[in-house]
Parts: structure tokens; C-alpha cells; sequence
């Protein structure tokens, strides 16, 4: 009951780990083990509770929904413009800031990824925060869908956020 109580509220399952109800409960910590016995596919887990989740249209995996709604946007904004290349600043009057801000967030990830092999550092699967978005490693399927609509990955001055 809390986790849809939490939805109609919020309109997503996206719950922080550290978030209580209002009478206390540990909800964030609770989703968060949910998607863990899901990932495990942990058998009594998925006999008892996958399929009831499944029904209120639970996110397994909140990051690829993210990617996943991103891109739907990234090519309805193509439909409109004729291209993808989304600006990104923050001014009131452009409506499309928090999609500009996504596309500079993945075109600066797989450059550093790429920065990363040419070095042949092998470092762990790294995340950072900048601007209220996440940087994180594209799967060859997610680049190979940007690739489809004319992404362009290089960082251009214009589009390059600040403080890179």
C-alpha cells in the first residue's frame, strides 16, 4: 500500500533508498531489496511477489527506463527540429533543457569511456554526478539506437557543459 500511495504522489517508482513513509517505514530500503531479489531472480521471490509488482507496472530497472523515455523524447524533438543537436542551457525559455542536459551527460560518458580505453585504464564501472543527471556507461544496444537518429558525440564548445 505504501509503495502505491507513493506513485500517486510522486507518479513514478523511482523511491530514494533513504525514503520513510509517514509512519516510518523503511520504503526506499524495501524497493531497493525488491530489485535485488528480482535481479537474483530469487525463486520464492519471483513465485510470490515479481508477478504482483509486475501488475502495478513496477521498474525494475529505473536507469534503463530513464535511457528509454530520454530517447523516445530525443526523437520527437528530431520529428520537430530535423536534428538532435538539443541545447542544453538553462534558461526558462528553453524548453528542452533537461533533454539537452541528458544528451551532453552521455556524449561526455562515452568520450571519458573512450578517453578511458585509449589510456588502458580498467577501472570499475564509475558514475558521476553533475548537474542532477548521472554519467554512465551506454550499452553497445543504447549507442547503437543514438547512432540511428544522427547522435552526434563529439563535445563542441557550445554544447560542452560547464566546468568540463
Amino acid at each position: 500500500q505504501d509503495l502505491l500511495t507513493y506513485y500517486q504522489n510522486h507518479g513514478d517508482f523511482r523511491i530514494p533508498r533513504t525514503y520513510r513513509t509517514d509512519c516510518g517505514h523503511h520504503l526506499g530500503e524495501w524497493v531497493h531489496r525488491q530489485r535485488y531479489l528480482y535481479s537474483t531472480k530469487n525463486p520464492t521471490f519471483m513465485a510470490d511477489r515479481a508477478e504482483t509488482l509486475d501488475a502495478i507496472g513496477f521498474e525494475w530497472k529505473p536507469r534503463k527506463s530513464d535511457f528509454q523515455s530520454n530517447f523516445k523524447e530525443l526523437v520527437e524533438y528530431k520529428q520537430i527540429h530535423g536534428h538532435v543537436n538539443v541545447p542544453w542551457n538553462n534558461s526558462r525559455q528553453n524548453d528542452y533543457r533537461l533533454l539537452g542536459r541528458w544528451a551532453a551527460s552521455i556524449r561526455y560518458s562515452r568520450n571519458r569511456e573512450e578517453e578511458k580505453a585509449r589510456h588502458g585504464k580498467a577501472e570499475e564501472e564509475e558514475k558521476r554526478k553533475y548537474g542532477g543527471h548521472t554519467y554512465e556507461i551506454l550499452s553497445a544496444e543504447q549507442i547503437k539506437l543514438l547512432d540511428s537518429i544522427g547522435f552526434d558525440w563529439t563535445l563542441t564548445k557550445k554544447r560542452r557543459p560547464h566546468g568540463l
